[in-house]
């Protein structure tokens, strides 16, 4: 059992931290999605003279609406790296890690040019289509981030319910009842 060998004493910070995991993995994702299924095709769709205005307006909302939620995204997953390493399964705190690396690689190596070279240089149809395929690796990135910190939060669930001695919630045709001698 990945929890077996528990470090440390489950705390109830550790809760509000992987809360706040999901909910930055989970938002991070979103935005991801938003921009591969409704941004960027945005940007092919436009006429030429079109485009500048729309990418300067798209550009002018990133600190709000991307630079923000995958900074903190990445601050929170940072954190939960360091704080959980005791408490979870290292195999889904790696994938974490590799969710927020991929996450961060995609945007500095691929993202992040092609938006320079779409500002300097006009719509390109087939920046758009680098621009695409670049974000699908952000959106994978982003969906094993997000579904690494579910697991995680599940569990934080359990080991803190084995650290407070409440039972866990019985599958169906299991019993919470302790059996004779204790034993279920």
């Amino acid at each position: 059992m990945p929890l077996e060998g528990i470090k440390r004493k489950v705390s109830l910070m550790d809760g509000d931290l992987t809360f706040a995991l999901v909910a930055t993995q989970l938002f991070w994702a979103g935005t991801m999605w938003y921009s591969q299924f409704n941004t960027y095709p945005m940007f092919a769709a436009v006429s030429a003279e079109d485009f500048r205005p729309l990418h300067a307006s798209y550009e002018q909302g990133l600190p709000i609406a991307v630079y923000l939620p995958f900074g903190i995204a990445l601050l929170v997953g940072l954190t939960a790296l360091i704080r959980l390493w005791a408490i979870s399964a290292p195999i889904w705190l790696t994938v974490l890690a590799l969710g927020l690396a991929g996450g961060v690689v995609t945007t500095a190596f691929g993202a992040a040019p092609l938006h320079i070279w779409l500002i300097e240089n006009g719509q390109d149809m087939s920046k758009i289509q680098s621009l695409l395929m670049w974000n699908a690796a952000r959106n994978a990135s982003a969906m094993l981030a997000a579904a690494s910190s579910l697991v995680i939060a599940v569990q934080w669930r359990r080991a803190n319910a084995r650290a407070s001695n409440v039972p866990e919630l019985a599958l169906e045709g299991e019993t919470t009842e302790p059996k004779e001698n204790g034993r279920q």
